[in-house]
């Protein structure tokens, strides 16, 4: 994925903190918003990935997806979970464990311009 590349991250804690301070060291534009906050600042920031925190993927990553269906351009998603899923795959969403696997991740933004 471009450094230029719009990743927005969604969720206050320090885990999320943690990764927005990380990419932005990577060279990535990070922008943060709590998940009230989702459909405003996509809809405004326009990312390319969504990585969201999240304590339930099925259903919050659901609640999630539904919430960006709202916004014109829909982004890649990532969730981030201590009770990661496979469930969500299908969807084409993303989902990895606390604490996250950077070289996952790593993987996962440079093969995102392929898909």
């Amino acid at each position: 994925m471009d450094r230029a590349t719009q990743i927005l991250i969604v969720g206050a804690t320090p885990d999320s903190d943690a990764l927005a301070e990380l990419l932005r060291l990577e060279g990535y534009k990070v922008a943060q918003a709590a998940r009230s906050e989702l459909v405003v600042a996509a809809s405004a920031y326009r990312p390319r990935l969504v990585i969201a925190d999240v304590a339930f993927p099925q259903t919050e990553g659901l609640e999630l997806l539904h919430q960006l269906q709202a916004i014109e351009r829909k982004p890649r998603t990532i969730l981030v979970s201590s009770r990661p899923s496979a469930a969500l795959e299908p969807l084409g969403v993303t989902c990895l464990g606390k604490p996250v696997d950077l070289p996952v991740l790593w993987r996962l933004l440079n093969c995102a311009d392929a898909a």
